[in-house]
């Protein structure tokens, strides 16, 4: 998503008195929403993982690759959107007529800094067809096991080479290596191979998804003042996300 120096040029007409931080209050517990997914979708099979010293073979669970849409990010701060079109495509479901990714861009517009985590859930609830919530402080094992069952997860971290930009991403699986690594297997809006999924290793993974750097950065608490941002919100953030009960 667009740098931090954007965001902050961008509220620089905000009011400038110090900001009041404090430490968010522990995590909720999620609260079971009974969500439906599409188990029919799931398969192991094997794939492969580039590495420093070459590819490795991963032993895989997933879900389908054709069975999840290729919508991919064009702007540095859609990639929440792509994420979402990608989501909605999933079960069966569009933001409008047209291109999914413009489709969802109309619904839900995204910010200069990209998708608020609270606007995505509502925009989820108000489809019908969806349920969601969001949580902080996510343990990375049971949202694999989500996935499993068929219900890609949106989360969003940052990447080693942009630790101040938030990028959002879905879980659709897991791989291991014949030596035991664990690899998370996400879907990327901005993978330059939009077909395949993208293998990371799972400690990787948790670096990047405790966005540690974002929600301490100093324009992070300005942005917060400004009720346009909360970085607490973004300690390990996931949507639990799936079909209402019939």
């Amino acid at each position: 998503m667009r740098r931090a120096w954007a965001i902050a040029l961008l509220l620089s007409g905000c009011d400038r008195s110090p900001p009041i931080w404090t430490l968010p209050p522990p995590a909720p517990a999620p609260v079971a929403l009974n969500l439906r997914g599409r188990p029919d979708t799931i398969v192991s099979i094997e794939r492969y993982a580039p590495t420093p010293k070459g590819t490795v073979s991963l032993s895989c669970r997933q879900i389908r690759d054709d069975a999840i849409p290729v919508v991919s990010q064009t702007a540095p701060n859609d990639c929440g959107t792509a994420a979402l079109a990608t989501l909605l495509g999933f079960y069966g479901l569009k933001a409008g007529q047209g291109d999914p990714l413009q489709a969802m861009k109309t619904a839900l517009p995204p910010q200069p800094w990209g998708t608020d985590i609270r606007a995505a859930v509502a925009y989820l609830n108000g489809t019908g067809a969806l349920g969601a919530a969001s949580y902080r402080q996510g343990e990375l094992d049971p949202l694999i096991e989500t996935a499993l069952g068929g219900r890609p997860i949106p989360v969003v971290l940052t990447l080693p080479d942009r630790p101040l930009e938030m990028h959002w991403q879905l879980i659709v699986g897991r791989g291991m290596t014949p030596d035991g690594q664990e690899y998370v297997l996400v879907k990327n809006p901005s993978n330059l191979e939009p077909l395949a999924l993208v293998p990371v290793k799972a400690e990787t993974f948790r670096l990047e998804w405790q966005n540690d750097d974002l929600r301490t950065a100093s324009w992070a608490q300005v942005v917060g003042v400004a009720g346009q941002f909360n970085p607490a919100d973004y300690e390990r953030p996931w949507i639990d996300v799936g079909l209402k009960p019939r």
